[in-house]
């Protein structure tokens, strides 16, 4: 049992840790170095890859497009205009397939801002760390403890970067060369001035050839091949590809000051097109906290999360991934690609989702007994043919550059990006999020993961905002009282579990001090999480006077008594919001609002769910990571 923790939100400052390469110790010695490396030992370290080349022949010809390809979305200038309601209103349609792809109106032409030096930040000065994948383990492997893809000890520029990506994909695809038969995998409009192409091939692989190639190196794992990513790249440290709006552009500064001592300036001239785009409701550093979006309900309780609130910055080469996860919060997310080769995405349909973790634990158990919270840790693939056969719906679309994919609450995806490329990607919250980010909630309590953010600080604000003030909000207000209603039934519930494990000690839970947080004699758990299970404590939480670090949940707080053995009279009870205050303000809203009960209803079988029906194929590989040749039917024969 740990000490309760303080939630930890983004101060843009980096820790500085010694990384372990876990592909290192493994890697083959056979490697090659792509030219110009030679002379630098640092970099020849980083510009290597395995002498792996593609085997046309082995590639899965009709296997590996298995899932249904998905159709693209195009609104009218007009419904550009307002990306929030523009996503809501396509929800229902865009959640079949657990994404959307979204293509531009015409006059969409917003420029590079890093190469525009925009921000202060241009091609010289963006410098990011890059993550080594194992392409090869990522499905097929031993089952091991704190796999991952660690960061390389050097810096590196967007040119630099191209030039790997360039060489290495070149050099996968040498032999034999491709035919190129179907979607192109390079981008006719990439700035050749700034990353021009120095190992062009007589013929490029097609995104269909590199696609079968990928699931091809996935599923065996008999050769290794790794890509290197520059993902994750937080754009309040080292800036956005599109214009900052003025608020992210003085924290930029701030950050560029404090962190790495120097004054960066934009250039001087004003460019009318880039002050355009610095506000533009598309603009993904406007998205998460716009007027539509919830979370712009919580950006002065949350401050600025990274990843979640203020956008990551991505540089791809050929096969490097995005593996299977859902957002945190089940939140929506936004991906676009500011120039370069497409990415490949697969979605399952959030209704889905119980039945692709079901899945995911038939096929691959060894690595789920050796890590059970798997699914958070965005390191693992698996070939969709697989999920399609055990029963999941997937669904797939290619992403070309300056367009979006959009995915949708609670939908589970993944991909892998085709060459050289530089995408951006950040959450929000469209109403639509609202029931979904309540069900996970529950969801993370069960597995002890922390939350990012405060549900029930959100649907406080929500029932608590003045509709006259907000048009358009009476329906999110309305499901958001009916939603605190079914959290305040919880609460009853677990306040009488509670008053029973107290009573065990002698304790009277019902007479124990009760302090509010707002008038100071409360000590505040707004960022507090349980020291238990890591329940949000925004509300209230249990903590004793000899230690108010140590604070806990009700299901959790008699602990204060058996395990921590703080005495029965030192314990409090420190609260936000009278439990009959909030009472009162659902009553309300619920009963000004026609079609409550209805609500209610829904929202009760939503989060009740349903058993997950899925086909028990069995284990694609053993607990070594050697595949099933011919002990299961189902597994496919080692290439």
């Amino acid at each position: 049992m740990t000490q309760g923790n303080t939630r930890k939100r983004a101060k843009y400052g980096f820790v500085t840790k010694e990384h372990h390469d876990p592909c290192s110790s493994e890697r083959e010695s056979s490697v090659e170095h792509m030219p110009g490396s030679e002379g630098d030992s640092i970099r020849r370290q980083v510009c290597q890859r395995p002498k792996a080349r593609w085997r046309a022949e082995c590639g899965d010809a009709d296997g590996s497009i298995v899932a249904t390809t998905i159709p693209s979305f195009r609104p009218t200038e007009e419904e550009w205009e307002n990306p929030m309601e523009y996503i809501s209103g396509i929800t229902e349609e865009a959640s079949k397939w657990g994404m959307a792809h979204i293509i531009p109106p015409e006059s969409w032409k917003p420029p590079f801002a890093i190469e525009q030096n925009s921000d202060g930040v241009d091609l010289d000065t963006f410098e990011f760390a890059v993550k080594r994948q194992p392409t090869s383990e990522l499905c097929c492997r031993d089952a091991q403890e704190g796999f991952g893809f660690a960061p390389l000890k050097i810096s590196c520029r967007l040119k630099e970067f191209s030039e790997y990506a360039d060489w290495a994909k070149a050099m996968h695809f040498s032999c034999p060369e491709p035919t190129g038969t179907g979607v192109s995998s390079e981008d006719a409009q990439r700035p050749v001035h700034l990353f021009p192409n120095k190992f062009p091939m007589n013929v490029s692989p097609s995104v269909e050839e590199i696609e079968r190639e990928f699931w091809r190196i996935v599923d065996s794992g008999s050769e290794h091949v790794e890509a290197l990513y520059g993902s994750d790249l937080d754009n309040g440290c080292h800036g956005s590809g599109f214009p900052l709006p003025a608020w992210r552009r003085e924290l930029l500064h701030h950050y560029f000051r404090e962190h790495r001592g120097v004054d960066i300036l934009p250039k001087e001239e004003v460019d009318d097109t880039e002050e355009s785009y610095r506000n533009h409701p598309w603009n993904i550093n406007n998205m998460p906290c716009s007027s539509g979006s919830l979370l712009h309900y919580l950006k002065e309780d949350a401050g600025l999360v990274s990843g979640v609130m203020v956008p990551w910055v991505y540089a791809g080469s050929c096969f490097s991934s995005f593996c299977w996860h859902i957002e945190d919060h089940a939140l929506y997310s936004v991906n676009y690609i500011h120039f370069g080769s497409p990415k490949v995405w697969y979605a399952v349909p959030s209704d889905a989702s119980r039945e692709f973790e079901e899945a995911l634990q038939d096929a691959l158990p060894h690595l789920f007994e050796a890590s059970p919270s798997l699914l958070y840790q965005l390191v693992t693939q698996i070939h969709p043919r697989e999920l399609i056969k055990r029963g999941v719906p997937v669904y797939r679309v290619v992403h070309p550059p300056r367009t979006f994919v959009v995915t949708m609450p609670n939908a589970y995806h993944s991909g892998f990006n085709t060459g050289f490329n530089c995408a951006e990607a950040v959450n929000f919250a469209a109403p639509p999020w609202l029931r979904y980010g309540s069900a996970i909630v529950r969801k993370y309590q069960k597995s002890r993961k922390p939350v990012t953010i405060s549900q029930d600080a959100l649907l406080c604000k929500l029932v608590s905002v003045n509709c006259d003030e907000h048009a358009g909000m009476s329906d999110v207000i309305l499901q958001a009282a009916c939603e605190l209603h079914l959290r305040l039934q919880e609460i009853q519930e677990d306040w009488k579990t509670a008053k029973a494990e107290f009573s065990k000690f002698g304790v009277d839970l019902d007479s124990i001090p009760k302090l509010c947080q707002k008038d100071g004699s409360g000590v505040s758990t707004k960022e507090a999480d349980c020291a238990v299970c890591n329940r949000d404590l925004w509300l209230f939480g249990l903590y004793s006077i000899e230690n108010d670090e140590d604070k806990m949940c009700l299901n959790h707080g008699h602990l204060l008594l058996s395990h921590r053995q703080y005495s029965s009279d030192s314990i409090c009870f420190s609260y936000q919001l009278k439990i009959e205050e909030l009472e009162s303000m659902v009553s309300r809203i619920m009963e000004a609002y026609e079609g409550s009960n209805e609500i209610l209803k829904d929202l009760q079988c939503f989060h009740a769910g349903q058993e997950p029906k899925v086909q028990k194929c069995g284990p694609l590989y053993k607990a070594n990571g050697v595949r099933y040749v011919c002990a299961n039917s189902h597994a496919l024969m080692n290439k």
